[in-house]
Parts: C-alpha cells; sequence; structure tokens
C-alpha cells in the first residue's frame, strides 16, 4: 500500500509538470483559495503555489540528496581510514576532526560557510555535507572496525592481500549498504537543514522559490491563507515520511537491527 501511495504520488508530480502555470508567474488573483486553475491556491503576489511547489524541489530536496551523497561518500572513505590505521597519524587526525565538528551547534557550520562562499548551491551542498558528515563518520566507522575482525578479512589479509585490495573488495562492499541506509536516515536531517535556512533567509536567493521559503512567506497571510503555510509544510512531511519507508525497507532487507541497537 505505501509503495502504491509513494509510485501515485511520484506520477501526479510529473504529471502536474506539464499543466501547471510558470512559478514565477505573478497575476491579479492574489491570495486566491484552492480551485482548479490553482489546485493549491497562490500567494501573495498571484504565483501559483502548486507549481512553486514542484519549482522548489531542486533547491529543497535535490540539493540535499547531493549534499548527503556527498557526505556519505566522504564518511565511507573517512570511516575506512580510521578503521584500517586506528592509533596512527591518519586515523587519529580523522577523528579528531570527527569529534571536533560534532562539538559545534548544528547551524554554525553552515552560517560560517554561507559567509564564506555565499548562498549558491555549491554552498549548500557542502553545508549539509560538513554538517552530516561527522555522525556517519563515527557509525561507519564502528562497523568498518566490526567488518575488519570478520574472518574472510583476515583470511584476505593472511594471504598477502594489499590495503586497496582488503578494503575495496571485502569491506568497502559490506560497508556500502549500511552507508545507503544511513543515507535515508539522514535525509531527514539534511531537507530540515536546508528547510530552516531558507526560513531564515539564508537559502536559495529569491525569486527561486524553496519550502522554508515559502513557509517565511506564508506567516503575513497565514490567517487569510492557510494554504500558503499548509503546502509547503506537507511537502516537507512527505518528503521525511518516504525517506523514513525507504529506509525501514531497506533496514530491514540488509537486516541492520546491530547498528540501531548499539
Amino acid at each position: 500500500m505505501r509503495r502504491f501511495l509513494l509510485l501515485a504520488l511520484l506520477a501526479l508530480g510529473l504529471a502536474a509538470v506539464w499543466w501547471l502555470p510558470d512559478p514565477l508567474a505573478l497575476s491579479r488573483d492574489r491570495l486566491a483559495p484552492p480551485d482548479l486553475a490553482h489546485p493549491l491556491g497562490t500567494d501573495m503576489l498571484g504565483r501559483d503555489v502548486a507549481a512553486r511547489l514542484l519549482a522548489a524541489l531542486p533547491g529543497s530536496l535535490g540539493l540535499a540528496l547531493l549534499g548527503l551523497v556527498a557526505s556519505v561518500a566522504a564518511a565511507l572513505a573517512t570511516a575506512l581510514s580510521a578503521a584500517w590505521g586506528e592509533g596512527r597519524g591518519l586515523g587519529t587526525s580523522v577523528d579528531g576532526a570527527a569529534q571536533a565538528l560534532l562539538s559545534f551547534p548544528p547551524l554554525w557550520l553552515p552560517l560560517v560557510v554561507l559567509a564564506l562562499a555565499g548562498r549558491g548551491a555549491p554552498a549548500q551542498v557542502l553545508c549539509v555535507a560538513l554538517v552530516l558528515w561527522a555522525d556517519l563518520h563515527w557509525i561507519l566507522r564502528g562497523e568498518a572496525r566490526r567488518i575488519l575482525a570478520e574472518p574472510y578479512v583476515e583470511c584476505a589479509r593472511s594471504l598477502g592481500f594489499g590495503t586497496a585490495a582488503v578494503l575495496g573488495r571485502e569491506v568497502l562492499p559490506n560497508l556500502a549498504g549500511t552507508g545507503l541506509w544511513l543515507g535515508l536516515v539522514k535525509l531527514r536531517a539534511a531537507v530540515m537543514l536546508l528547510a530552516s535556512l531558507a526560513f531564515l533567509g539564508l537559502g536559495t536567493p529569491p525569486p527561486a522559490p524553496t519550502w522554508g521559503a515559502m513557509i517565511a512567506e506564508s506567516r503575513d497571510a497565514f490567517l487569510d491563507a492557510p494554504w500558503l503555510l499548509a503546502a509547503p509544510t506537507a511537502a516537507i512531511a512527505a518528503s521525511l515520511w518516504a525517506a523514513a519507508i525507504a529506509a525501514g525497507w531497506l533496514r530491514r532487507r540488509l537486516r541492520l537491527e546491530r547498528i540501531i541497537q548499539a
């Protein structure tokens, strides 16, 4: 049933792209309630809310996914290096960097990155990657240590396989599934981070819409037009719900209960 709902929502979204108006087009129908012409109503400038909701996907969900992919890839690399070189220079340095990042508030790093690099898409992807990397690194590091202690890894090492062969053929394939599952779990944090930055006016510059900015814009007309707040809030909730379903399915498929219990 859940898969059917996800597919139905995806099909509805793809179909809506063809008949919804330009998300930046202004009109005289300001604060119009939902109807056939505007399924989710219009905002203070007469822009179609449904069109803006879909147009915000790249800047709200797309950038979150890109940042998450970068973070998981970096965490896999650093976890492998730290687990393999535990107690040595590289492993100690990587662990120290992860501890340092975990000691800062979640919004501190994004504020610094956006102040130095601007509010463009690369800076926002970097914000997501930096905020999520440290936590992902520690979880994957523990899992990498467990895999390195497995008999088949010890056998490969005793047969004289080099570091690249052991990590690339024996450890990484068994660690990648855990990394994918963690990415789905952390997608919620990535989406909320970008929505929070956009709500504070630090996200993608206007006129490009984002879900967080749409929520911020709805504050002045909430009582007269509640659909302005309901639409982006529902979009964020739907993305978090979809990520939770996908993460639960992958957890059962990969049998990752040991990580949750740890």
